[in-house]
C-alpha cells in the first residue's frame, strides 16, 4: 500500500534548517550524525532539506546526538521554550564543549566564568552610582 504523501510545512523546513546549522556547528558530517541517530544518511538530507516530517522519536534522538534539548529546533517560531532548554547556538555551544572537558578544566571555566559576571554586575552597579551621584549634584547646584 502507498503512503499517504504528507504536506510539507514551513515548521519542516525550519526545524531541519536548524539541524543542519547545529551539525555543521559540530563539524558533524550528514553521515556521522545519521550514525548516531540510527537512520540512513538519504533520510537525514530529507530531515534537512525539509522534505520529510520528522517524528517525535527521530527529533529526540537527533537532539540527543546535538546535545541540545528537543525544543532547540523550534527557536524562531514564536513558541515559548521552557527557561531550562538551551536557545541558543552560543549556549548549546558551551554545553557541548563543557561536557568533553576534564572536571579540573570544567571548575576553573565556571569560576572564569563567575568572576565576569561579578564584574559585571559591579561594574554596573558603580555606573548607576556615579550616575545618581551626577544626578544629585546638578540638582544642589
Amino acid at each position: 500500500m502507498k503512503k499517504p504523501t504528507q504536506k510539507i510545512r514551513q515548521e519542516d523546513k525550519h526545524v531541519g534548517n536548524i539541524i543542519r546549522q547545529r551539525r555543521k556547528s559540530l563539524s558533524l558530517s550528514q553521515s556521522a550524525l545519521a550514525r548516531r541517530c540510527g537512520v540512513s544518511f538519504q533520510q537525514l538530507q530529507k530531515f534537512e532539506n525539509g522534505m520529510e516530517k520528522i517524528g517525535a522519536s527521530s527529533l529526540c534522538d537527533i537532539a540527543k546526538a546535538l546535545s541540545v534539548q528537543p525544543g532547540y529546533f523550534f527557536s524562531g517560531l514564536g513558541f515559548e521554550c521552557p527557561h531550562n532548554a538551551l536557545k541558543s547556538l552560543p549556549e548549546t555551544t558551551m554545553v557541548s564543549n563543557m561536557r568533553r572537558m576534564s572536571p579540573i578544566a570544567m571548575r576553573a571555566l565556571l569560576n572564569i566564568s563567575q568572576t565576569i559576571v561579578d564584574t559585571q554586575q559591579s561594574a554596573a552597579n558603580e555606573i548607576e552610582s556615579i550616575r545618581k551621584q551626577e544626578q544629585f549634584n546638578s540638582e544642589c547646584e
